[in-house]
């Protein structure tokens, strides 16, 4: 399967894994969080052609910070043509959640090819992870 997650669905399944092995079912978590990919903040500058019925627009700008990126790590993306500022804006975030994506890996190791309900492990799926020793509970695609 190609693709990203179905949001709509419920999770799969619970990956757990706490210290005193109650109800544990992964066998390994590892966890990487790096700032390779992340930035501190996103500045998209745009500008948008012109037509009979309007001017053309010159700065258009839209800025977006990570606050848990502690460094000063500045991404500036030029657009070469925009209709709206909401447009600019929405292409700061969209690179921003990436970077955020981008900057998180977890791989998990758990036993046999079928969750808790049977359904064969697929690309794209929702799992809910509950880690204490990497302090996880959330879900993730």
């Amino acid at each position: 399967m190609v693709g990203g997650p179905d949001y709509s669905t419920p999770p799969v399944d619970a990956l757990v894994m706490r210290r005193d092995g109650q109800g544990n079912n992964l066998l390994r978590l590892a966890v990487s969080d790096t700032i390779s990919s992340r930035y501190s903040e996103v500045t998209v500058l745009a500008q948008g052609h012109g037509s009979a019925q309007a001017d053309g627009r010159h700065d258009r700008r839209s800025q977006v910070k990570d606050t848990r990126v502690r460094l000063y790590r500045p991404l500036v993306v030029v657009v070469g043509d925009t209709d709206s500022d909401e447009e600019v804006h929405f292409r700061a975030r969209k690179l921003m959640a990436d970077a955020r994506l981008n900057g998180l890996l977890i791989t998990a190791v758990v036993r046999g090819l079928h969750t808790a309900e049977g359904l064969l492990w697929a690309p794209g799926q929702r799992v809910r992870i509950k880690s204490e020793p990497h302090g996880l509970d959330g879900i993730f695609t």
